[in-house]
């Protein structure tokens, strides 16, 4: 079950080491955020945590060329 499929669009999987390492990458850090790190980071963007983790996913499929954006 997706996050979309369960409506919680303010859920981010804080603890998943691929949504780290592109977190990372996004914010330009210097080092993977831990799990406290990125709900700190995170708190801010509450309600749409999940929108922006869904967005680091179709990002990912770009970079991968499993679609053109």
């Amino acid at each position: 079950m997706s996050l979309r499929g369960l409506g919680r669009f303010d859920v981010f999987p804080a603890d998943d080491v691929g949504a780290q390492n592109k977190l990372r990458t996004l914010l330009k850090l210097d080092r993977r955020p831990d799990y406290e790190t990125i709900n700190a980071i995170l708190n801010g963007w509450s309600p749409y945590k999940g929108l922006i983790y869904i967005h680091m996913i179709l990002d990912y499929l770009r970079e991968k060329e499993y679609f053109e954006a």
